[in-house]
């Protein structure tokens, strides 16, 4: 569809009946002007009644539109109803056009839901602009008027097109020109008509509200403030010059302020007055008789308030003037205290920080005379920055700071911890800051031995209690919640008894408080319950800790959770049994089956040996010495076998008599001679004395140079077996018997297990010898049965020496 735009007559008239719609629109705005300034805009009656003045406006505006056709009219109800909601808000904006809408249905026609559309969107477009300017994003400016008005009748235009489509096309030609032309100008007319009355309004109830202010001010103001015409006639005054003179307000205004003036200061008072005359200004210190009779001294000032009026203020400095003599008294006394105090004290300028004064304890603490201290700054002292240390200054002026910490250097250069108090004072007019110093050095020092206590004891594995002496919990440190349960909140304030679960009798306590009350220190174990009801085993220390005066003042509890302890020891107890047990079942087996086993090989070795008779020769006798040879073995495997479990049973009793050792080394060196001869081995015996003679038992001294001699010719290849023995020491009171070897020697990690049931140097399948690791347990157990030692040397690949020595007993 192709619209063409022209001015013809109805142009004309259209232009011509919405400018007299809309001129009566703009002086129907004065009223809503007067409105606002009489109920202002933002009550809600003002709201109303501006909704009501607009709805009215809209309303005339449609008893004279431009009519197109039956029914279809045009007017400038747009602009207002969106103008009244962008200023009024929603409320006045709903009402004009809900009063609007009712005309519009009236008047009908088939115009009418386009005309009510129109209405509606107006509403809706104002009320967007509303909110926008409500938040600061829409400014009333001309520009943005007329973007206001032309976007409202832009959506009017594109609602025309809901019209009768027979009247769209000559309703675009007759009126497009006029609305998006005329209408938006209209706006920016209506609209700054409208903002001015709004911001005169504003103005006007501003200058109310600071006149009002004003006048408070005046009012209430903490001086007397009088208004004074040429001939010193008082022709206002505030409340707190009645209140100074006590006289009431119009009592001042038939007075003159010569009428104040006490007679020693008429004249002073008539020469304040010509000054203020000749100069326009004049201050003195004048005597007042108030309307009670009392004398006052004030303050006043005057100034030229106009040509013939003069403004005054009073201030009654009665007391000041009498406190200024009691201020010179109070500072000499402060100077005697400040100096002889004993207190380190400075008196520093607050803004260079000099040092104005210092006292005779600062000189002693310093270093420094106190005439030297007066010489020099603070920074001189502190070892803060100068930038820093004005900071804390100007914090003390403004009393935001009163007590610090710092750190400052003495004469010999020695730094001090030292907590300051500081406060601003008024000295002979002038704020310096007053600083007493204290030493904390030592005060630190204890402070961070107290923190690594407290950090030791509450970081610590063991649960720490701390009672009164009464018993009742003062602290516990974070391991007694983690293990009990308890927080703090809980414990403290109770007594340790919480944790009691009765397993410990009465008498148990008892004897604890008994011991600890004495002041002593008490060890032991309980057995407590936890928050949760779970038991725990816990060994504790309780001390007593003392005051100054030597009387217990708390009790100190430290406990170690012991209960996994309890747990392995009880195992472990019958771990040990259940092993004792299996011991005693292995050993009895081992002894019962080594004597069933002894007494066949016996009769084996006797057959054997009344074979070997025999005059048997070749493979058979062969056979026979195999037989006989490993029933050695076997008899002598078993005898030690039976051996080592009489010696765990406790069976062996050892019996004493005088016995000749050589005879004996002799018997076992001819018996183990031929196996080294086989061997090739150099086979020695050497002996110290001729005799040796010694009380011992015979059979286990022989078992166990058996066993010695027996290990040294099975583990030697090549080389010397050596048996030695002779009486050594003081008066020959030790028998010693030396075994040596050149064999394989014992490497150094397996000498000590070499002692221990079964054991060899070589283990395993794998084992190069023979034998059940039972000799060397033997004799270390039969040397000990004697009382006596035995000791290896031994290095690996070179031999080894094993060294028996027994004490000698007296012979009876």
């Amino acid at each position: 569809m192709c619209f063409v735009f022209y001015l013809s007559d109805s142009n004309l008239l259209i232009v011509i009946d919405l400018l007299y719609s809309l001129f009566a629109l703009v002086a129907l705005s004065i009223i809503s002007g007067f409105i606002e300034s009489k109920f202002k805009g933002g009550s809600e009656q003002g709201k109303i009644l501006q909704g009501l003045l607009f709805g009215i406006i809209a309303i005339a505006g449609m008893l004279r539109p431009f009519v197109l056709d039956e029914g279809i009219i045009f007017d400038g109800r747009s602009v207002v109803i969106s103008l009244c909601t962008l200023f009024f808000g929603p409320v006045a904006g709903t009402i004009s056009a809900v009063m609007s809408i009712i005309y519009r249905i009236y008047i009908g026609g088939g115009g009418a839901v386009t005309g009510v559309s129109v209405i509606i969107a107006s509403l809706i477009t104002g009320y967007i602009f509303y909110r926008a300017k409500m938040q600061g994003k829409f400014n009333l400016t001309i520009g943005n008027f007329y973007l206001f008005g032309l976007i409202v009748n832009l959506i009017m235009m594109l609602l025309m097109t809901t019209l009768p489509s027979n009247v769209v096309e000559e309703t675009f030609q007759t009126i497009t020109i006029t609305v998006l032309g005329v209408y938006p100008i209209i706006t920016i007319l209506i609209g700054k008509v409208l903002q001015d009355f709004d911001e005169k309004n504003k103005n006007y109830e501003l200058l109310k509200e600071n006149e009002k202010k004003f006048h408070g001010y005046i009012e209430n103001a903490p001086y007397g403030i009088f208004v004074m015409n040429q001939n010193s006639e008082f022709i206002d005054v505030n409340s707190t010059a009645c209140i100074l003179s006590g006289h009431p307000k119009d009592k001042l205004l038939t007075m003159k302020v010569s009428d104040l003036f006490s007679p020693k200061s008429l004249t002073d008072g008539f020469n304040f007055f010509k000054g203020v005359k000749e100069t326009g200004f004049s201050y003195n210190i004048l005597s007042i008789k108030r309307a009670d009779q009392t004398v006052k001294w004030w303050g006043f000032t005057a100034t030229t308030l106009s040509q013939n009026t003069y403004l005054g203020f009073a201030e009654d400095v009665s007391e000041k003037l009498n406190s200024d003599f009691e201020l010179k008294e109070s500072e000499k006394k402060f100077k005697d205290i400040f100096q002889n105090h004993s207190a380190v004290k400075l008196l520093i300028n607050s803004v260079t920080g000099d040092i104005l004064d210092a006292n005779n304890a600062a000189g002693k603490f310093y270093g420094w005379s106190t005439q030297e201290l007066k010489q020099m700054n603070i920074s001189q002292i502190n070892t803060l920055s100068p930038e820093k240390i004005a900071k804390e200054m100007s914090k003390v002026i403004s009393r935001d700071l009163t007590h610090s910490e710092f750190v400052h250097k003495l004469k010999d250069g020695t730094l001090r911890d030292v907590e300051v108090f500081t406060s601003p004072l008024l000295l002979s007019g002038k704020t310096v800051i007053h600083s007493i110093v204290q030493d904390v050095s030592k005060k630190k020092e204890a402070e961070k031995l107290n923190k690594l206590l407290s950090l030791t004891v509450d970081k610590s594995p063991f649960i720490t209690i701390i009672t009164d002496k009464n018993g009742i919990i003062q602290y516990i440190n974070p391991r007694f919640t983690e293990i009990t349960g308890y927080e703090k909140h809980e414990a403290i304030g109770n007594k340790p008894s919480i944790l009691r679960s009765d397993f410990q009798t009465d008498e148990y306590y008892k004897q604890l408080w008994d011991t600890i009350t004495k002041g002593e220190e008490w060890r032991g174990e309980f057995f407590n319950k936890k928050k949760s009801g779970e038991l725990f085993w816990s060994k504790t220390v309780i001390t007593p800790l003392f005051d100054d005066n030597g009387e217990i003042a708390f009790y100190i509890s430290v406990s170690e959770d012991v209960t996994h302890i309890k747990k392995l020891i009880a195992e472990l107890i019958t771990s040990k049994e259940k092993a004792e047990e299996m011991n005693r079942l292995k050993s009895h087996f081992f002894a019962t089956m080594s004597h069933e086993l002894r007494t066949p090989f016996v009769g084996i070795l006797g057959f054997t040996e009344l074979l070997l008779d025999e005059d048997i020769e070749g493979e058979a006798r062969k056979y026979i010495e195999g037989i006989h040879n490993s029933s050695l073995r076997l008899t002598e495997t078993l005898t030690k076998i039976l051996d080592i479990t009489k010696l765990e049973f406790s069976e062996i009793f050892v019996n004493k008599s005088s016995v000749e050792l050589t005879s004996i080394i002799n018997d076992i060196f001819n018996h183990f001679a031929s196996a080294a001869q086989n061997k090739g081995l150099n086979f020695v015996k050497e002996f110290k004395n001729d005799s040796l003679n010694v009380i011992t038992d015979e059979k286990l001294i022989r078992d166990i140079l058996s066993n010695l001699l027996s290990n040294a010719v099975k583990y030697t290849q090549k080389g010397e077996v050596k048996i030695s023995a002779g009486f050594y020491g003081e008066e020959n009171k030790e028998l010693v018997i030396s075994v040596t070897d050149t064999g394989l020697g014992i490497p150094v990690f397996v000498q000590e297990q070499i002692w221990e049931e079964f054991r060899q140097v070589s283990e395993g399948y794998g084992r190069v010898f023979e034998g059940t690791g039972l000799g060397l347990t033997i004799v270390k157990k039969y040397t000990s049965l004697l009382g006596a030692t035995i000791t290896l040397h031994s290095e690996e690949g070179k031999g080894s020496s094993f060294t028996f020595k027994l004490p000698l007993e007296e012979k009876s």
